[in-house]
């Protein structure tokens, strides 16, 4: 003779769905905390990469610093020594008197001045 059931006690139906729940919780965590660590291999992967590029550049960085250093270097002019001045010891005094002022009485342009005069002072 078998059971036919009606009707759920609240108490039985709270157990089931709980124990339900309880179960689909953990699945979803399980699966959450697999996603987070494949993720963070992801990300340590990239970052060695990263880590790994960082490297080759500044290593790229130190020869291409080098190389200028020695290009410019090899196009750099040889040093000159200074040139070594010849000195020579004169008198700087002038050896005539200085002219005199230049006047316009005196200049050929004085004729074009004479018409006008000078004007008396008000």
């Amino acid at each position: 003779m078998g059971w036919v059931v009606k009707r759920w006690r609240p108490e039985g139906v709270a157990a089931v769905l709980g124990e339900q729940v309880l179960e689909a919780g953990r699945e979803v965590m399980e699966a959450a905390e697999r996603e987070a660590r494949r993720w963070h291999r992801v990300a340590r992967r990239e970052r060695a990469v990263a880590d790994d590029e960082l490297q080759r550049l500044e290593e790229l960085g130190g020869e291409l610093l080098q190389r200028v250093r020695l290009q410019r270097a090899s196009i750099r002019m040889p040093d000159v020594p200074d040139p070594v001045a010849e000195i020579e010891v004169r008198d700087l005094r002038p050896t005539r008197p200085a002219p005199q002022r230049a006047r316009l009485r005196d200049s050929p342009l004085a004729g074009l001045f004479a018409a006008t005069g000078r004007r008396a002072s008000r």
